[in-house]
């Protein structure tokens, strides 16, 4: 048994799942090249095929259930250590058996699909709490600061709801940003900044919006609690309407 190290993209980890189907190796550990060295191991470098990944890619798609490709999707981008030996057994146990997400009881399964449940759930959430900002040349801007790496499976939602329009999402917490004009949509390195260029109309709509959210709030039914429970503190920061319920950092 051999430890293996890849460049910790989605493709790049199925490059390295692809090479120990074929060679029918288990390996002893998989780790990507930003986790901490073990002194006392040199794992084996696996470079990124693309080929071979996407390969592998359309055997998963053809082979196995949908939910199957979701929840390993999901788990990827969970960013968790060590996930990557946890997502090889599932694999390997889902092309051996068919109903692999019924088998909760097994560590491999359970592990992947707790991980697929609360990357899940933050995209969810981060679909209504995303809010956008108008820059000048009608570009739209939008921070984010998600506990998971989610740019790369929200993007396609606003694709299809912004179609039209030039955007960007930028995840301040990994300097990426997602960019989409009318075309394609690239993942890239993105600055931190913190402040923007918006027009004088993307001010005043947020005065607006601001005033609004204040006018329907009825000071006397004012629940914190479980305005918390829908709006959690840490999506508060990046929504206008909330801007000022925020409390400062200790």
């Amino acid at each position: 048994m051999s430890d293996y190290t890849y460049d910790d993209s989605f493709y790049g980890l199925l490059t390295v799942f692809a090479l120990l189907f074929e060679s029918k190796v288990n390996p002893a550990s998989i780790e990507n090249e930003n986790s901490h060295a073990d002194l006392f191991r040199i794992p084996e470098f696996i470079d990124t095929d693309e080929r071979r990944a996407e390969h592998l890619l359309a055997k998963i798609k053809t082979e196995l259930p949908k939910s199957t490709l979701r929840y390993f999707t999901f788990a990827f981008f969970s960013e968790s250590p060590r996930r990557e030996i946890v997502l090889y057994h599932y694999l390997k146990l889902a092309f051996a058996h068919s109903d692999v997400n019924a088998r909760r009881d097994n560590p491999w399964v359970a592990k992947t699909l707790s991980l697929a449940h609360k990357v899940g759930k933050e995209v969810h959430r981060y679909k209504g709490f995303v809010r956008f900002s108008r820059l000048p040349d009608d570009l739209y801007y939008a921070v984010i600061k998600p506990d998971y790496n989610i740019l790369p499976l929200l993007a396609p939602h606003f694709v299809k709801r912004l179609s039209d329009q030039n955007w960007i999402i930028h995840d301040l917490k990994r300097g990426q940003g997602v960019f989409y004009d009318q075309r394609e949509c690239r993942i890239g390195t993105i600055a931190k900044t913190d402040k923007i260029p918006v027009t004088q109309t993307e001010q005043f709509y947020r005065r607006l919006w601001k005033q609004y959210f204040d006018t329907i709030g009825i000071s006397e039914r004012s629940n914190p609690r479980l305005q918390q429970q829908f709006i959690p503190l840490r999506y508060r920061k990046h929504l206008v309407e909330m801007a000022e319920t925020v409390p400062p950092n200790p």
